[in-house]
């Protein structure tokens, strides 16, 4: 999503790795950060509010079967957006709710791994000031991806990932945060 100026925030995040599993969460709150606008699709076109909140939560783990890691993350995202009452806000969308999971393999081969993943962001739900409907089928996206990276030494790798990407009609997400 584009970046805007920000008034303020929270991040929380904790790891317990043992070794051969870990487990992680992370929490994270922007006030007026990207706006409603930045989700994508016509339901959201022109709707950034005066303000908005976003948080995200994340949980994630991992688990080591010798040369092989297996990795699954789920991800909550929610957006709300405040109005002025009289800005027309009988058709702007108030909230938006998504889910998304990855799944992750990595395979050590001698000094090289082979990576996989797989990531599924849903369409999710929304709502309307007004409490009509709120249409957010089109908003869903997967990615695959498939690499090899080769330790060149304890703190240098190089390597090549393959990745597509298939965004929903109004989907808007991208590999960077280019414009």
């Amino acid at each position: 999503f584009p970046e805007t100026a920000t008034t303020g925030g929270a991040t929380l995040s904790g790891v317990y790795d043992t070794g051969v599993w870990s487990l992680g969460y992370a929490y994270e709150r922007h006030n007026d950060y990207n706006g409603m606008d930045a989700i994508g699709g016509a339901a959201f076109a022109g709707t950034g509010g005066d303000s908005s909140k976003d948080t995200g939560h994340k949980l994630g783990g991992s688990v080591k079967f010798g040369n092989t890691t297996l990795t699954a993350v789920w991800e909550r995202l929610d957006y709300d957006a405040s109005i002025a009452a009289s800005a027309g806000s009988a058709v702007l969308v108030k909230s938006y709710k998504r889910d998304a999971y990855a799944l992750g393999v990595m395979h050590k081969v001698g000094a090289g791994t082979i990576r996989a993943g797989y990531i599924n962001a849903s369409s999710g739900s929304c709502t309307v000031y007004s409490g009509a409907a709120c249409v957010t089928g089109d908003l869903g996206a997967r990615l695959w991806s498939l690499g090899y990276s080769h330790s060149m030494s304890k703190r240098t790798d190089l390597y090549g990932i393959y990745s597509v990407l298939d965004n929903n009609a109004d989907a808007r997400y991208r590999f960077n945060n280019a414009a």
